[in-house]
């Protein structure tokens, strides 16, 4: 079994190294996704894969060198008899007395309950799954189904079910971009590579060259789906933003793929890249003879003429690293919290150090993060996005029986929205109404609608507690737009410099230091809609030399 394991896992190594350094820059993602898991079953097969070389030894018929050794020379002293003749020692005398019996069943026992724990747990994934496509609302689109829900993780595929928001789909505000990133991920069965490497990583739970396998499939995935979507809307700056409205999205379900921050950068990264088929095609017949040449070597049964000697190795090497973590962050972030609570126990939030706070919650592990106190704005919310709004929407507003409306904070007539057009409108909030409201009774929801200029005053203009670095971000976004169409944005906020400016300046300077925010002269430099975002000029991205494309 260890020889299995070795021979698998150097096998699994030298084919990630191959994909990592060859392929994985390489915009062949079908390929590439072939490789991937074809290098998850040849691996596991060539252990048993016999030889096709001859062995360069020569093979001769000898009995182990050790049965040549006599009794005296291999017992202890005190059970040597003096007159015993010499005799020929029986290989297998001693393996039986040795304590590596229990040690094997005690690690085969550890593996077995671990394994189990795993099981459980992935069972428990799938059950949560289930439930949900069960119990919530179901829509049919032939080749795949829509189901409807709600929480933070959304949107996110499942074998052929897209799970998208529930509100957002009633209100027609899905983006058609990203539906049709889901809807790849469902037609090509992603999900079905995600289960195989998870049922990989619960029989072999300790060897953490699998763990590297499941984030180059996932993000393989995202790029297949990211290239279809350019490839039918054909609007890579557009596209781009939306990835970034999404990749502060949180993993619940480590079955399905999210547009998470940490992969978001190498997904416009590849966006960017332009196809170089000839270099790709050098890269791919280096890849496989080189990787399959090594493999065969290094991982092929060994041949049935070579004699097996019978030896038994006892090593036992315990290695226990158990680093401290530090706790002054942790002392200091509750420290912040006391400060803040008067002599009643109730908590001011004007009291309360907010930009320290996110500084120290910025710092801190993940699991350091579990253990404080949460107060709300730490970590910083990231600014809403603007909204795009359809005719059909404005139609179903017009009801005075069901909405209630209101404009940039005034009370408008449902009857005014047959002057509105769609485009006017950056953001709104629906809200229902409860039995305490003013209004109850003469409609259902209280509808607020923000202008673009309102917009841009509430969120932009405005020092609020947002995040500062979205904030930022975003207004640069909008000045892009502006300047690109002037005509369709004339008398809309959003074109001064001086405003980036003043933004800028509110970021924390800590802020700036470690994600590299861009000055507004750097951060407007050279965008455009099929050349897509250039990383020196996103605020919050550091470049690094492998960026370039």
């Amino acid at each position: 079994m260890i020889v299995y394991l070795i021979k698998s896992t150097i096998s699994l190594l030298i084919l990630y190294l191959a994909y990592h350094f060859l392929l994985s820059k390489e915009k062949a993602y079908q390929f590439n996704r072939c490789f991937l898991l074809g290098s998850l079953i040849f691996s596991l097969c060539v252990p048993f894969i016999p030889s096709p070389l001859k062995p360069y030894t020569k093979v001769v018929k000898a009995t182990p060198t050790f049965t040549h050794f006599t009794v005296e020379e291999m017992l202890p002293l005190e059970q040597v008899e003096t007159n015993s003749p010499p005799a020929i020692l029986e290989t297998t005398s001693k393996v039986d007395s040795l304590p590596i019996q229990p040690l094997k069943t005690i690690l085969m026992a550890i593996s077995f309950l671990v394994s189990l724990v795993l099981i459980i747990r992935l069972l428990i994934h799938l059950h949560k799954l289930y439930s949900k496509i069960k119990m919530c609302e179901r829509i049919d689109k032939g080749s795949f189904k829509i189901v409807l829900s709600s929480g933070k993780d959304l949107p996110f595929t499942f074998l052929r079910f897209i799970f998208l928001d529930r509100s957002q789909f009633h209100e027609g505000v899905v983006p058609h971009q990203l539906l049709h990133h889901e809807a790849v991920h469902a037609h090509q069965w992603h999900s079905l590579d995600i289960l195989f490497i998870e049922v990989l990583k619960v029989i072999f739970w300790f060897n953490p060259i699998f763990h590297l396998y499941k984030k180059a499939i996932q993000i393989n995935h995202e790029f297949i789906a990211d290239e279809a979507v350019l490839n039918k809307f054909q609007d890579k700056k557009s596209y781009q933003y939306l990835l970034l409205s999404y990749a502060q999205q949180h993993q619940q379900n480590h079955l399905v793929s999210y547009s998470k921050y940490s992969l978001t950068k190498n997904r416009i990264t590849m966006m960017n890249k332009t196809k170089n088929w000839p270099k790709t095609a050098i890269k791919i017949l280096l890849a496989t003879p080189l990787a399959l040449g090594i493999i065969f070597i290094v991982g092929m049964k060994q041949n049935q003429e070579i004699p097996k000697k019978d030896t038994v190795q006892i090593t036992a090497k315990i290695s226990q690293n158990n680093p401290t973590q530090s706790k002054d962050l942790v002392k200091e972030y509750e420290t912040l919290i006391q400060s803040s609570i008067d002599e009643n126990g109730n908590k001011s939030l004007g009291k309360l150090d907010i930009p320290r706070l996110r500084e120290i919650w910025d710092q801190m592990t993940e699991n350091q993060r579990q253990t404080i106190t949460h107060v709300p704005f730490v970590p910083a919310p990231t600014i809403p996005s603007k909204m795009k709004i359809s005719q059909s929407l404005i139609n179903e507003w017009k009801d005075s029986n069901t909405y209630g409306v209101w404009l940039d904070g005034k009370r408008i007539n449902n009857e005014e929205l047959n002057d509105l057009n769609p485009d006017e409108i950056a953001f709104f909030v629906k809200s229902k109404l409860e039995k305490n409201a003013i209004n109850y009774g003469k409609h259902v929801y209280q509808l607020n609608l923000m202008t673009h200029n309102a917009y841009y005053k509430s969120y932009i203009l405005s020092k609020s507690l947002y995040d500062q670095k979205s904030v930022y971000s975003k207004a640069i976004e909008i000045y892009n737009q502006h300047q690109s169409n002037p005509q369709l944005y004339k008398g809309k906020l959003g074109s001064d410099i001086d405003v980036l400016q003043k933004i800028y300046e509110r970021i924390p300077p800590w802020e700036k230091e470690k994600y590299n925010v861009k000055t507004p002269s750097e951060a407007i430099k050279g965008e455009s809609k099929q050349n897509g975002i250039g990383f020196n000029y996103i605020p919050y991205f550091k470049p690094k030399k492998n960026d370039k494309c």
